[in-house]
């Protein structure tokens, strides 16, 4: 959005005499879910398109540190000679906001002038970027959350990419490539639609993958809540078609289809609530009235006062803990909604409505921690809106009430009489409860074993007005035993393989619990029995363990749904055999093996693609046995070739082996490995028996030196001073006296 009004799909304009004509009260029932986490508060939806200029607001400590801010949209330049003339350019603006929560995405579309921007073709437009880049590293701060390349890239009336030539190879690959060779690490934002499209959004993605340049973060504009959740889903399903890894999601431009709406408190409401749900990344109110830039969005209003948007906002910047699970009773409308947060910590639970109902909302609340003991207290409050620019001087108290407990959950009637008003619930015991505190002291971290095993748990617990009675251990739900004294233990013999989620819980003399609880992930091979090298492994037939213990993997379904049942994607069937693909970088797979010779090998990996991105290593024990692997295109996925190369020299016995994709989409069938001893000669046990020189090899056959000795004693004193590296080492000497060549190991 810029300095003209936009032309928006038709269901947006439907939506607006929704939201203006539905007056009728009614009754609706919403679940707030304390107990179930989403995810951490960040504030994601607290910032604003142009919501700040170089001097706006002025009262900065004020007006703008209070919302904890997240991320604002500000122009990469501005000026007389750019789109946005009011100083308000992304680095000035990133210095005030150094000491605070907030970040700065650089819209790079606005070095150009115009609105559709004039295109100055692309060396000029290469030459600016690189510019902006410059004197974004310059600056020194880090408090920016990436480039968006540009703004609105839909053809047509509701975009501004305006010139002949293709969007995709016209500017978005070549300014990839350029921000990807100046500043490696920056994310990258885009495309920034206008509006969800699920056409373009294809064509994009589609464009972006095959030419190796997909955005670090997605974005798009929203105008109306009621379809967000379901263009959120949109887009997580064209991903997944596309076998395009999850990427983050900013919603960069948000605000009610009414323009007139922006900042109002109940429309805001919904917008929060659903990106809090979807787990968007950062979501910036609009810039509707591109007269008044530094207002926050419309939170302030055009003299600079706190409008009744900005006490949303505060209420939403006074959020801490974590983001509990609230539903509503139709996520797909712009109908009642709300977002909630529980810091066990604070003991409070702070719980926001809002949206296009009028009427009684019953706000059932349930998974109360125990520090809340049997009864609450409840603050009601609301804040007021009329419009943008009349100013608001607080909120106002309903009521406060207690509670009691019933059945682990409360009911609290909210009479909402305006879809443009919000209303919280500050939720606080009555009572703070004192539970024990209990924590693990053995193992202290969650630990990854080789199954079947054996660890001894060790509890510490206490209580400050009491005592403790009792710590009981369990794998999640499932009781292992329970001990009554300190040191509170546990022996947990032949763990099986997979995840498991050991809990300790203490209860005091007053029958309060509490609880720590910490992961163990108990690996074995698949099948039970370890790999044989020299040998063949079948790359679906990892070990078992689960996520993060026996493999990892960036989705929790198996993409190619065949063979096994957890998160790695496998395809394939039992008579052409089975393979991984849909491989992302940084996942891996785990391979328990049993080296029988000491020995380099000659390994082999059977392999396809339709690409040029794909390649992996390969490691025994966390140490790398495999340079990385470029697979090259194949001409198709169902096309395989054999890529070799050698291992330095391997140690027998009990291994892991990790297979590491360093490059997105391969299949990988299989990797073997042949020991190359045929060119060895064969070892003498005894040492001549004179002072003899002996030359000294690795186990490649590279020689090293010389040594001299008489017995072994001598010649392993030679040979541990001359080479002190650990190691496995080849001596050899021809003489009249015979031929002698030994392995020696050492420091090992």
């Amino acid at each position: 959005m810029n300095n003209m009004f936009k032309s928006l799909p038709l269901y947006t304009i439907a939506f607006a005499f929704v939201l203006a004509g539905n007056s009728q009260a009614e009754e609706f029932s919403l679940s707030v879910a304390l107990s179930d986490s989403i995810r951490p508060v960040t504030h994601v939806a607290s910032g604003s398109l142009y919501g700040l200029t170089e001097s706006l607001p002025s009262d900065f400590d004020n007006l703008v540190a209070p919302l904890k801010p997240n991320v604002f949209v500000q122009p990469a330049l501005s000026g007389s000679t750019h789109q946005q003339t009011v100083a308000a350019a992304a680095i000035p603006v990133s210095a005030r906001l150094a000491s605070t929560t907030g970040k700065v995405q650089i819209r790079l579309a606005d070095v150009l002038p115009g609105w559709p921007y004039k295109w100055p073709g692309q060396a000029s437009w290469l030459a600016s970027v690189t510019s902006v880049i410059n004197s974004k590293i310059a600056s020194g701060r880090t408090n920016y959350d990436g480039y968006e390349i540009w703004n609105e890239p839909n053809g047509g009336a509701d975009g501004t990419w305006s010139t002949a030539n293709e969007f995709h190879t016209e500017c978005w690959k070549p300014t990839y490539d350029l921000i990807r060779s100046l500043d490696p690490d920056a994310k990258i934002i885009g495309p920034s639609y206008s509006y969800y499209d699920e056409t373009s959004m294809s064509a994009f993605l589609t464009f972006c993958k095959k030419n190796d340049c997909l955005p670090d973060v997605i974005s798009w504009h929203q105008w109306g809540s009621a379809e967000l959740s379901s263009n959120i889903d949109k887009y997580r399903a064209l991903e997944t078609s596309l076998g395009i890894s999850h990427r983050a999601i900013s919603i960069n431009e948000y605000s009610s289809s009414t323009h007139t709406y922006e900042g109002s408190p109940g429309v805001s409401v919904p917008f929060i609530a659903k990106f809090e749900r979807k787990m968007v990344e950062s979501a910036c109110i609009s810039w509707w009235f591109t007269a008044l830039p530094g207002r926050l969005g419309s939170l302030l209003t055009s003299s600079n006062e706190k409008g009744g948007g900005w006490w949303l906002y505060k209420w939403y910047g006074d959020m801490t803990g974590y983001m509990a699970k609230v539903t509503p009773p139709n996520d797909n409308s712009e109908g009642v909604d709300g977002f909630a947060s529980l810091d066990k910590n604070e003991h409070y639970a702070s719980i926001i409505i809002g949206g296009n109902s009028i009427g009684t909302v019953n706000v059932k609340i349930s998974g109360f921690p125990a520090s809340f003991g049997s009864s609450v207290y409840v603050k009601l409050e609301y804040v007021t809106w009329v419009n943008k620019d009349t100013p608001v001087s607080g909120t106002t108290l309903i009521s406060t009430k207690e509670y009691q407990i019933s059945n682990g959950s409360i009911t609290v009637p909210v009479n909402v009489t305006s879809q443009f008003f919000a209303y919280r619930l500050y939720v606080t015991p009555v009572v703070t409860v004192v539970s024990p505190v209990v924590q693990f002291t053995s193992p202290t971290k969650d630990t990854s074993v080789v199954a079947p095993a054996t660890i001894n748990f060790v509890v510490a617990a206490s209580d400050a007005n009491g005592t403790v009675t009792q710590v009981k251990f369990y794998d999640d739900k499932t009781l292992l035993s329970s001990d009554d004294t300190a040191p509170y233990t546990y022996e947990w013999t032949d763990i099986p393989a997979g995840i498991h989620t050991i809990r300790a819980v203490a209860t005091d003399n007053d029958g309060n619990t509490s609880q720590d609880s910490i992961h163990i992930g108990a690996q074995a091979p698949y099948g039970g029995t370890s790999w044989s090298i020299p040998g063949t492994i079948e790359t679906e037939n990892y070990d078992v363990g689960g996520e993060g213990v026996a493999y990892s993997d960036n989705e929790t379904e198996n993409r190619g749904g065949a063979y096994r049942t957890d998160g790695v994607d496998i395809e394939g069937d039992a008579t052409n055999g089975y393979k991984v693909g849909y491989t992302i970088t940084g996942e891996w797979l785990e391979y328990t093996v049993n080296i029988e010779a000491a020995d380099t090998y000659t390994w082999e990996a059977r392999v396809a693609s339709g690409g040029t991105t794909g390649a992996f290593h390969v490691l025994i024990d966390d140490i790398a046995i495999t340079d990385t692997i470029r697979v090259p295109s194949t001409t198709g996925w169902s096309t395989y070739i054999t890529v070799t190369g050698k291992t330095p020299a391997l140690t027998t016995g009990p291994h892991i082996m990790r297979l590491v994709v360093d490059g997105d989409y391969f299949n990988i069938d299989w990797i073997s490995f042949k020991q190359n001893s045929s060119g060895l000669v064969h070892m003498t046990s005894t040492v001549l028996s004179n002072l003899t020189t002996y030359q000294v090899y690795d186990l490649r056959g590279k020689k090293l030196g010389d040594v001299k000795g008489s017995n072994d004693s001598e010649l392993h004193v030679a040979l541990a001073k001359a080479f002190p590296h650990p190691g496995v080492y080849i001596v050899k000497s021809v003489t009249m006296q015979g031929t002698v060549i030994r392995k020696w190991a050492v420091g090992q």
